[in-house]
């Protein structure tokens, strides 16, 4: 059992938390090309722009965009076998199809293995346990330091119930984002469970180059 300093105060180590590194900006994205779009993608570009110099939101063609690129660049990711979270379109946009997805109930998680089958189900889904502090903890500083001072000593269960938020879900794994885009089988079974609701992927993005 570590041994508590005296004097120290318990949330100096919520402070005391290492900065996150800022990402390279190098692109090593795939450029693809889609054919009869160019008059769609200025659009955009032209939309991106007004929004920027006028301060309001304009229509920016991103459905008619992304309908037209989302089909070339599985094609793409299928024939190269690579997959990567985004592509560069005609030399003009970048279009964004990260591993980002809604959490899935746990209740769900018969669906998905009668969808997947157990094997998959294991490769492409990870269940996960998050616990995080309650709002009126956040807000009390003394009950925050009072917890974390615990928490480097020794803790009762039913503590934890009464000062955490405790969520179980299932989170789809990079495999899965890979071979949704990689395996026709795959996405075909994905599509179905998107459709249905129990898979919640972000929306792609379209971004200027």
């Amino acid at each position: 059992m570590p041994e508590k300093k005296k004097g120290a105060d318990p949330l100096s180590i919520l402070d005391a938390a290492p900065k996150k590194k800022k990402k390279s900006k190098k692109s090593d994205h795939p450029e693809i090309t889609v054919d009869g779009i160019d008059t769609e993608l200025d659009d955009f570009l032209k939309a991106k722009k007004a929004e920027k110099e006028e301060g309001t939101k304009k229509e920016k063609n991103e459905a008619v965009v992304l309908k037209a690129v989302l089909p070339v660049q599985a094609e793409h990711f299928r024939n190269t076998k690579e997959h990567s979270s985004a592509v560069h379109v005609n030399g003009k946009v970048m279009v964004v199809t990260q591993n980002r997805y809604s959490k899935i109930p746990v209740d769900d998680a018969e669906v998905l293995e009668d969808t997947f089958g157990k094997d998959d189900m294991d490769k492409y889904f990870v269940r996960k346990r998050a616990i995080s502090f309650s709002k009126a903890v956040l807000q009390n500083d003394e009950k925050l330091g009072e917890i974390i001072a615990a928490l480097q000593q020794v803790m009762e269960p039913e503590e934890f119930h009464e000062n955490f938020d405790i969520e179980n879900y299932i989170e789809p794994t990079e495999i899965f984002h890979k071979d949704r885009y990689l395996d026709p089988e795959v996405a075909a079974k994905a599509d179905e469970l998107i459709e249905a609701g129990i898979i919640k992927p972000t929306k792609p993005s379209v971004k200027e180059l």
